[in-house]
């Protein structure tokens, strides 16, 4: 199908706009040019699909290289399959797709992954290992999910090696960006910190092409780990917090990004020695969110070795899941629990000498919790299945909802009393009088005078983040909000 001089321009302009942004690269701009003019005249489904608005929140696609770019350019499936894991952070969703769509191999092995479904991604990987050699972009591919399998495996002497041989066939910068990311993680696990902050050092023209990818922000979180371990936790805080300040102006949040945050504090935290109980259900829940099952289950590991009250539950009821399906959560928790004189990774070593420092404790705990209580009976399943609705965070006066679809990231301003009123009600309820005393001070409550100051207090709140606030026989109840 031909496309007009008329409509050239402002196809061109998309495509620079999308190789700008990760999401094709230079090479296929002319040959797309006739499909994105199709694609506007025939196609409303994937027309919306590339809106301006949806095509901004793309700017995080890092996994497209120029083999799967031609894929996405003619099967909009694909892009579907993209837009679900990296702009909604759904791998439920992506591997729902991948189970009714002929999707291409490497979108079903990162499904299958971040999925945490280990030993089909294995068996998919060796079946097109030898099909793919003479498809050299591709094939690099493979060879990186092939890497990620090994780090989801815990095997970082493997994953590293996988990694290098990849960037040695010449990947393009997309590809190695991501490989560079896995790159720092496999030199960081092993304890190389001056090799990973070399390595990071030598990715800056690649970060700052791709400021929006989520290598970026991984070899961002990277970095802040390093920086806690060569100098100090509070400067490492002080950088991811500088970090994630900037990634909220430029209002290009996802899920994934938020995820990234939470587990380098919860690092900075460990390595502080400090107890992270809100911040372990808060990367439970928005794990659990996205539907990646191995950073799930890293969440109940934290939540094991922080929830004091509830530590033999999870690790009795819980857990064990969670072991069975991934050899890296199992050697972490060995690594916790038996101070040998084994290698083990800078993780478990931040994990077990966390867990020594807390163990007198929980140990006492634990045997209290033993003499009381029926191990089955202790705790209802509401534990983990009273699921929030969003999460705020006090340090960004920032609102996250806990949903894959329009995702609202709301942050408030410093003299909004919304914050205020949330914080007030997230662990309790409260009387009228009472939330007007948290919101207003010490005033002297006078109910003719002030039940319109609280009405119109939580109409705000109900429409500026769809919370559910009941009022009931003077008792007002939030449900459903988290505050870390």
């Amino acid at each position: 199908m031909g496309i007009s001089f008329k409509h050239l321009n402002s196809v061109r302009s998309l495509l620079n706009w999308l190789v700008n942004h990760e999401l094709i690269t230079i090479n296929l701009m002319v040959q797309n040019l006739q499909y994105f003019s199709f694609m506007r005249d025939e196609d409303q489904r994937t027309r919306k699909l590339l809106a301006l608005d949806q095509l901004h929140a793309m700017k995080g696609l890092n996994h497209a290289t120029q083999s799967d770019a031609a894929t996405i350019a003619a099967e909009p499936y694909e892009l579907l399959a993209y837009n679900q894991h990296n702009i909604q952070c759904d791998a439920i969703a992506t591997e729902s797709l991948t189970n009714f769509q002929e999707l291409s191999i490497l979108t079903n092995i990162r499904a299958l992954l971040f999925r945490g479904k280990i030993a089909e991604a294995e068996i998919l990987l060796e079946q097109n290992k030898n099909q793919l050699k003479d498809q050299p972009l591709t094939f690099i591919e493979l060879i990186q999910e092939e890497a990620r399998l090994a780090f989801f495996n815990g095997d970082y002497h493997l994953g590293l090696e996988l990694t290098e041989h990849a960037l040695f066939l010449k990947p393009n910068h997309i590809s190695r960006l991501a490989l560079t990311q896995m790159k720092v993680l496999g030199h960081f696990e092993l304890g190389d910190f001056n090799m990973a902050i070399r390595t990071i050092e030598e990715s800056l023209v690649l970060t700052r092409l791709f400021i929006y990818s989520s290598s970026t922000h991984y070899l961002k979180s990277l970095e802040t780990k390093i920086i806690a371990r060569n100098q100090s936790p509070q400067i490492a805080r002080d950088f991811l917090l500088r970090y994630f300040e900037e990634l909220i102006r430029s209002k290009c949040l996802t899920l994934e990004i938020v995820s990234v945050i939470v587990r380098t504090q919860i690092d900075i935290f460990m390595l502080e020695g400090k107890e992270y109980l809100s911040w372990a259900k808060a990367n439970y829940w928005i794990a659990k969110t996205m539907g990646e099952e191995l950073y799930v289950g890293h969440a109940v590991l934290d939540l094991y070795c922080n929830d004091q009250n509830n530590a033999l539950w999870i690790y009795s009821k819980v857990l064990p899941y969670f072991l069975q399906r991934f050899s890296r959560l199992k050697q972490l928790l060995f690594n916790i629990e038996n101070d040998s004189n084994e290698f083990v990774s800078t993780t478990a070593q931040t994990l077990r000498d966390f867990f020594l420092k807390h163990q007198n404790k929980m140990l006492q705990d634990q045997h209290k919790f033993r003499s009381e209580f029926d191990l089955n009976n202790q705790i209802s399943n509401d534990y983990f299945s009273l699921r929030p609705q969003a999460l705020f965070f006090k340090a960004f006066n920032l609102f996250v909802t806990l949903t894959t679809e329009n995702t609202l990231f709301k942050v408030f301003d410093t003299q909004d009393r919304v914050p205020t009123a949330l914080m007030s009600l997230a662990s309790t309820s409260l009387t009228k009088e009472e939330f007007f005393q948290a919101n207003w001070g010490t005033q002297k409550y006078v109910p003719h005078l002030h039940d319109g100051l609280i009405r119109n207090l939580i109409f705000r709140i109900r429409k500026r983040t769809g919370l559910n606030i009941q009022i009931n026989n003077g008792t007002i109840t939030l449900v459903g909000l988290l505050v870390i």
